[in-house]
C-alpha cells in the first residue's frame, strides 16, 4: 500500500516524475502507473491502488481534462474522501471538469500547498519520514556477486542503499574461475555457498551489535552466479527469512522448486533480464545445474521478470539503476515497469538448448585417457599421431609417441629434432623388439633393448616377436 497515488495524463509524465521524486524524498511512498507490473490488468491494478492509497493526487492539465481515465480516478478518490487536486501552469480552475472545479486546487509547483493538502487527510510529512526512516533502519540488504570478479560494483551500489536508509551487508567468495563454475555435478560450489552463509551470519551479528536487535527485514540483491548461490541458500538454510529477493543476470534453472521455499520470502521475486545478455544461456548450455532465466521470461508463481533493452550482463550494476528500480522496490513499492518483453535472438535460444556441457566433459576425460593408453601401449596412439618429419619409420613413430607423452620434445628446434631422430634410428635395432612398458623403459634409458635382427624386423612390421 502506497501513501500517495498520482493520477495524470501520460503527456505530463515529466512533471509527474518530478513531483513523485519530491514526495519520495519527503518520506512518502508513491504509486503511479510506471509501477504497473508487466501483464497485470490495468484497470484492476489502478482500482486496487486507489482504494488502498492514503491520498490520491490528481494533476489537472488540458490533456488530463480530456482523459476519461483521469476523470474516473478523480471520482473514485472523491468518493473515498482521499482527493488532493493540483493543476499545471497552463490550466485554470474554470477549465477543470465538473464537479471537480469546486474543490481546492493548488499549482503543481506549490509543494508546500500539496503537503498541506495531504496533512488535511492525515498524511503528514514528518509522520511519513519518521515512519519510513524507522522501517529502513531495520532493513538489512545483502549483496552477492558472480564469477570471475572481485565485485567492485558493490562499492558503488552500497552507498546508494545506505543513503536511502538501508543497512548493507557485503559478501564474497573470492574470484570464482570459469573452470570451477563449469565443473560437473557441483564439485566446487560448496565453498562459495558456505562463505556467503558465513558472511550473512556475520552481517546479522554486526547489525545486532550496532542496533541492539536483529533487523526486522532482510533482503538480497544477487548477480549472475550469486543468484545460484542464493537459490541454494533458500533450499538449504530455511533459518534465513527474506523480505525482497532481486536476481540480475540469473543462472537459476527455470524449473526451480519454488513450492519448497515460497514461505521464506515476500513475493514477488524480481528477475532482471538484459536483452543483450547471453551469459545465462551459455551457463545453461555449458554448465551443470544452471539455467537461463536471466535471459528469458520466467513465468513462475511469485516472480516478476523485467526486461531492459540493450542491457548486457553487468549493466544493471550501476548507482542509477539501483536508485531507479531497486531502492523503491526495497522500500515496499510495487515493481516499477521497465521495457516490453523481448524475444532473445535465435542464436541465444539455440545456445541455451545445446548440450555443450557433455562435449566439454568428454574433452576433459579424453586427454587423461589418451595419455594413459599411450603410456601402456605407445604404438596404439603412435600410428595415429601427426607426423613431425617425413617418413614412417619406427624411430619417427617413437618420436611421435615420445612427443605425445613428453610435450617438451615437441618444442625442439629442427636441428635438435633431427639429432634425436638420428639417435633413435641408431637405437631402432635395440628398441624395436620391445613391447608396452618395455619400449617406454628403453626410450627412457632403462635397459631391456636387446633382440635379434629377425625379431626386430618382425616387430617393426607388426608381426609379433616384440
Amino acid at each position: 500500500m502506497a501513501d500517495i497515488f498520482i493520477s495524470y495524463s501520460t503527456r505530463n509524465a515529466r512533471i509527474v516524475a518530478a513531483l513523485a521524486r519530491d514526495l519520495m524524498e519527503a518520506g512518502f511512498t508513491v504509486w503511479y502507473d510506471t509501477s504497473l507490473i508487466a501483464g497485470e490488468r490495468f484497470s484492476d491494478a489502478i482500482a486496487r491502488e486507489i482504494d488502498q492509497a492514503g491520498a490520491v493526487i490528481v494533476i489537472w492539465s488540458p490533456e488530463a481534462a480530456q482523459s476519461d481515465w483521469v476523470r474516473w480516478e478523480a471520482n473514485r478518490a472523491r468518493e473515498r474522501g482521499a482527493l488532493v487536486q493540483v493543476m499545471t501552469p497552463n490550466m485554470t480552475v474554470d477549465e477543470i471538469p465538473a464537479p471537480f472545479g469546486v474543490f481546492q486546487t493548488e499549482l503543481i509547483s506549490n509543494r508546500e500547498g500539496i503537503f498541506a493538502g495531504l496533512a488535511n487527510l492525515g498524511i503528514r510529512r514528518s509522520d511519513a519520514s519518521s515512519r519510513k526512516a524507522a522501517e529502513l533502519k531495520n532493513h538489512l540488504v545483502i549483496l552477492v556477486h558472480g564469477i570471475r570478479t572481485r565485485a567492485s560494483w558493490m562499492g558503488t551500489i552500497a552507498p546508494v542503499l545506505e543513503r536511502a536508509g538501508f543497512a548493507v551487508g557485503l559478501t564474497s567468495f573470492g574470484r570464482f574461475g570459469a573452470l570451477r563454475f563449469l565443473a560437473p555435478f557441483g564439485l566446487f560450489r560448496s565453498d562459495p555457498l558456505s562463505r556467503v552463509v558465513e558472511d550473512i551470519n556475520t552481517s546479522l551479528m554486526l547489525y545486532k551489535r550496532k542496533e541492539g536487535k536483529p533487523p526486522e527485514k532482510m533482503s538480497v540483491i544477487s548477480h549472475s552466479f550469486g543468484t545460484y548461490v542464493i537459490s541454494e541458500i533458500l533450499m538449504k538454510h530455511p533459518e534465513f527469512k527474506w523480505h525482497r529477493i532481486i536476481f540480475a543476470g540469473s543462472v537459476v534453472r527455470e524449473d526451480y522448486k519454488f513450492s519448497k521455499v515460497v514461505e521464506l520470502f515476500d513475493d514477488p521475486l524480481i528477475n532482471e533480464v538484459g536483452t543483450r545478455d547471453f551469459w545465462p544461456a551459455l551457463a545453461e548450455s555449458a554448465g551443470w545445474g544452471y539455467g537461463s532465466v536471466g535471459a528469458f521470461q520466467w513465468n513462475r508463481p511469485g516472480t516478476v521478470t523485467r526486461f531492459h533493452k540493450n542491457y548486457r550482463h553487468s549493466d544493471f550494476l550501476t548507482p542509477l539503476f539501483c536508485e531507479k528500480y531497486w531502492v523503491p522496490f526495497l522500500r515496499g513499492e510495487a515493481p516499477r515497469a521497465a521495457d516490453n518483453p523481448t524475444r532473445m535472438p535465435l542464436w541465444v535460444r539455440v545456445l541455451a538448448a545445446l548440450p555443450l556441457r557433455w562435449l566439454i566433459l568428454l574433452t576433459f576425460l579424453a586427454i587423461p585417457a589418451a595419455i594413459t593408453l599411450n603410456y601402456f601401449n605407445p604404438d596404439l596412439l603412435t600410428d595415429a599421431w601427426p607426423t613431425f618429419t617425413p617418413g614412417d619409420s619406427v624411430p619417427a613413430k617413437r618420436y611421435r609417441a615420445a612427443c605425445f607423452q613428453f610435450p617438451a620434445l615437441c618444442r625442439l628446434p629442427d636441428s635438435a629434432r633431427r639429432d634425436l631422430l638420428d639417435t633413435l634410428e641408431k637405437d631402432a635395432e635395440q628398441t624395436s623388439s620391445l613391447s608396452g612398458t618395455g619400449k617406454v623403459d628403453c626410450f627412457k634409458g632403462l635397459g631391456n633393448c636387446e633382440s635379434t635382427a629377425d625379431q626386430r624386423l618382425r616387430c617393426s612390421q607388426g608381426q609379433g616377436g616384440c
